[in-house]
């Protein structure tokens, strides 16, 4: 029986000892056994030596997790990727390599992986049961999410600490970078509600996020992503807007929607004596009556924020359930609907049409009735230019938003290429 000790306790000793010596060599290998049975093959990707109390120097460092062992009789739900203590330092996990988790269907927790800088591609992928991702850290470090990296993890609900969302790194926490989410990351992740902290991500690949059939709300823009792809939420149900080949559309927002970096525009509408002045809305609050102009028409996914659900005043009245005739005159004013007409696109009294739900109707005081409200945008619409000068030069009379108006028209028009004030 002592003889046996004596032999473990050597063995014991070796393995620290090796473990020790490759801990201080950049791109040695070294594993570490939890005490649940969990085993960790790690790489040394840095080593730092700093004097601790003046005679010993303690090694801290980074590593790179490449494998990863599961105690097949008792196998971890719940993984901590907390530093490793190794003789005098401590070594962060900053990277996980490639298909090093893959289809580890017992897990269902991933924890303290603030350090972590990045997941390589399939290092999740298959994780069927996986929930949360270190719900306690910011991972604010996290730079780059490979391929594939959560691919099929249709329980996952929380990455980051903000509750039941996807909460991405910030830009203090990246300092000069960025994160890149590689193709099909997320794709099928069905429990998916929310993504956060967008703002820092520069790249999504293709179909990243595609299927995430619960992903209704995105709280921030991409807004350093050059080109998102239009497979990346190919089956989101997030709100899709439709504007014609006119152009102009009325709509009625179910959700508060944000338009900032969207292809389609939204506007409010304000009376300015005889004509309507358009003003762009970046965000739409739940229940927003709006115009909605898209250059030629387009049909577009608009991304559902999660600020602040105050009401605005649009101009514009909301129509939630179909109108089959709604009268021109009422006790609130005169009533238009949008229409293209003899005086080109513009409100027209509503004469009994019917407004289906979803659009909206514009009412003005009797006072200021007229039989057509023109419109005048506020901000200038990208290509409008050229539409005007290719319509212009046929004598009749266009707005500035090249829309054909009749003569009692007032204001700035465009007759044959000149812009000409009428009063």
């Amino acid at each position: 029986m002592k003889k046996h000790l004596r032999f473990l306790t050597l063995a014991l000793l070796a393995f620290t000892a090796n473990s020790v010596f490759a801990a201080n060599e950049v791109g040695s290998k070294f594993s570490i056994t939890k005490a649940n049975g969990t085993k960790f093959a790690v790489e040394v990707l840095t080593v730092c030596e700093f004097e601790e109390d003046g005679t010993t120097v303690a090694k801290n460092g980074t590593v790179k997790l490449y494998r990863f062992t599961q105690n097949e009789d008792a196998p971890a739900t719940s993984i901590s990727l907390v530093s490793f203590k190794v003789s005098s330092g401590t070594y962060d996990i900053v990277e996980i390599g490639d298909n090093v988790f893959m289809n580890q269907t017992d897990i269902t927790k991933i924890t303290r992986a603030g350090a972590l800088e990045k997941i390589g591609e399939s290092a999740f992928e298959g994780c069927t049961n996986l929930e949360t991702f270190s719900e306690g850290n910011d991972c604010s470090k996290l730079a780059t999410i490979g391929d594939y990296a959560f691919r099929g993890c249709e329980r996952l609900r929380q990455l980051g600490n903000a509750a039941d969302k996807v909460k991405f790194a910030t830009s203090a926490g990246l300092g000069e970078n960025t994160l890149s989410i590689g193709k099909e990351a997320f794709k099928d992740c069905t429990s998916i509600v929310s993504l956060t902290n967008n703002t820092n991500i520069s790249v999504i690949g293709e179909s990243a996020f595609e299927g995430c059939t619960s992903l209704v709300e995105i709280h921030s823009q991409f807004a350093k992503c050059t080109d998102i792809p239009a497979s990346a939420f190919a089956g989101c149900p997030l709100t899709e807007v439709n504007v014609s080949a006119a152009g102009y559309a009325t709509y009625t927002a179910k959700s508060s929607l944000d338009f900032t970096n969207a292809a389609v525009k939204a506007y409010k509408i304000a009376v300015d004596g005889e004509n309507l002045t358009l003003t762009k809305m970046n965000k739409v609050t739940r229940g927003d009556a709006v115009l909605l102009y898209a250059e030629g028409g387009k049909v577009e996914s608009i991304p559902v924020w999660g600020g602040n659900w105050k009401k605005h005043d649009t101009g514009l009245v909301a129509v939630t359930e179909d109108i089959e005739a709604l009268a021109s005159e009422d006790e609130n004013g005169t009533n238009y609907i949008l229409n293209n007409g003899e005086s080109g696109i513009g409100f027209y009294k509503a004469n009994g049409q019917k407004v289906a739900a979803g659009k909206a109707y514009l009412n003005v005081p009797a006072t200021a009735a007229k039989s057509f409200m023109a419109m005048n945008m506020s901000e200038a619409v990208t290509g409008i230019n050229n539409a005007i000068s290719e319509k212009a030069a046929d004598g009749k009379m266009y707005n500035l938003n090249g829309q054909r108006v009749s003569n009692n028209y007032k204001g700035v028009v465009v007759v044959n290429g000149k812009k000409v004030l009428v009063k």
